[in-house]
């Protein structure tokens, strides 16, 4: 808390054809939280994360991956595994030794929370989806300064290196629905999600803390028509009591 707000927070908003696929929902702590899925030819786990920044101790950051590893540890192994959220961490532009996990499009300068980064997507093997894909800077910058003049990526999609189900990831700026500095991030996931039509009445449900600085949402109109899930993360909505996910 700081002032009497939080200052960090996560949740899941999941839309309304795809409620009756969830399977579990875990609150980890204000930090790290789950949900697990059924899909057509399995489960999905999907973790929102929210990582302190680089001004944090390090020993608070190593504490935010120990636990991260352990939330992934309870994952079930033959799980589709998708990690995603606010790292603040750029990947860097070197893929030296992170090969599998860093594509050849990577931004920014390596610093001790990059490190922590690259090193968990290495030792869990999950790629690290924006880095793969060339786009102009407008859809590929996640954060922008309030002072403005600075711009990075900091905000990412994991995606397990099992599954060749990653069809695309970018930027939306266009998206800014919540007053933030950060903007939307979309990735594209060819996968069939198990869904059954439910009354119009209810538009989505949401998870979370009462105020959160992210956001993950799973829309499942694509996988309908083309076989294709989004997987949709956003930053700092502020109160979100009564949220629900536009269909």
């Amino acid at each position: 808390m700081s002032n009497g707000h939080r200052v960090r927070g996560v949740a899941i908003g999941i839309s309304s054809k795809l409620q009756p696929s969830v399977v579990e929902v875990t609150p980890v702590d204000e930090r790290i939280m789950r949900v697990r899925m059924k899909h057509t030819l399995g489960f999905m786990s999907l973790v929102a994360v929210y990582a302190p920044t680089e001004m944090r101790k390090t020993e608070e950051k190593e504490m935010f991956y120990a636990k991260l590893d352990s939330v992934l540890d309870q994952c079930p192994p033959r799980d589709t595994l998708i990690v995603l959220g606010d790292f603040n961490a750029t990947t860097g532009t070197v893929r030296d030794g992170y090969e599998l996990c860093v594509g050849p499009h990577g931004s920014g300068t390596r610093n001790t929370n990059s490190s922590l980064l690259l090193n968990f997507a290495r030792s869990r093997r999950l790629r690290i989806a924006g880095s793969w894909y060339q786009r102009p800077e407008l859809h590929r910058w996640t954060w922008y300064s309030n002072a403005g003049g600075v711009a990075k990526e900091i905000d990412h999609v994991l995606v397990s290196t099992r599954s060749r189900i990653l069809q695309n990831c970018r930027v939306y700026r266009s998206a800014e629905v919540f007053g933030t500095d950060h903007r939307l991030v979309v990735a594209t996931l060819k996968l069939h999600v198990k869904s059954r039509r439910i009354s119009r009445g209810c538009q989505g449900v949401y998870w979370g803390a009462p105020e959160v600085k992210a956001w993950f949402c799973l829309d499942g109109d694509a996988g309908e028509n083309r076989g294709e899930s989004r997987c949709q993360a956003g930053w700092e909505p502020g109160p979100a009591q009564g949220f629900v996910m536009p269909d």
